[in-house]
């Protein structure tokens, strides 16, 4: 995975969970996995490398007392596809949303909770899910199966409502249309 930032690229690849840390950090590995990706006709200039190890874990709660979790204290899951900076953020404004209203007197402990399990079950059910299907299709290496993912994208593209309802997903803008998310009057959110 590839992603521009404005001062450099991040690069993320899978590693396989047997290989040794320092193999996969020995700046020897990086380089001959960074030509794989470009060869510039000499090393390139990495300036810092990380493993990562891939988890899929939900807190039992995203509130308790006048503790609210949110972002990756509520949740970790595969850094692939944004999912887990996208529900940080949503996390972080639905629940201040309900905290704010808690504050000002227009809402209620309950209304508080109800959005806290909210997020807590779009962590569950959506992210989780997502996020796992990425993984998966990041590990694939049977090229029939490759070819066909690849296909399928391309039809995808082609295809300007299939893309949105695609893109609706993916940005999570689909969690909170799902008439799950409880706003802070107590109406669900809208459709």
């Amino acid at each position: 995975m590839l992603l521009r930032t404005p001062e450099h690229w991040r690069v993320l690849f899978p590693t396989p969970q047997d290989t040794p840390d320092e193999v996969e950090n020995d700046p020897a590995r990086v380089q001959e996995r960074m030509r794989g990706v470009a060869d510039l006709g000499r090393d390139w200039d990495v300036l810092h490398t990380t493993l990562y190890r891939v988890h899929q874990r939900v807190a039992d709660t995203f509130r308790k007392g006048r503790l609210l979790l949110m972002g990756d204290a509520a949740h970790i899951n595969n850094p692939l596809g944004g999912m887990g900076m996208n529900s940080g953020i949503h996390d972080a404004y639905l629940e201040t949303k309900a905290l704010l209203a808690l504050i000002q007197g227009e809402g209620t402990e309950a209304q508080l909770d109800d959005t806290c399990e909210a997020r807590r079950q779009v962590a569950l059910s959506y992210v989780k899910t997502i996020t796992h299907d990425n993984w998966e299709k990041l590990r694939q290496d049977d090229p029939e199966a490759i070819r066909a993912y690849h296909d399928e994208l391309r039809e995808l593209a082609a295809d300007r409502e299939r893309m949105r309802k695609h893109l609706l997903n993916t940005s999570m803008i689909n969690s909170l249309r799902s008439g799950k998310v409880v706003d802070m009057v107590g109406v669900q959110a809208p459709s």
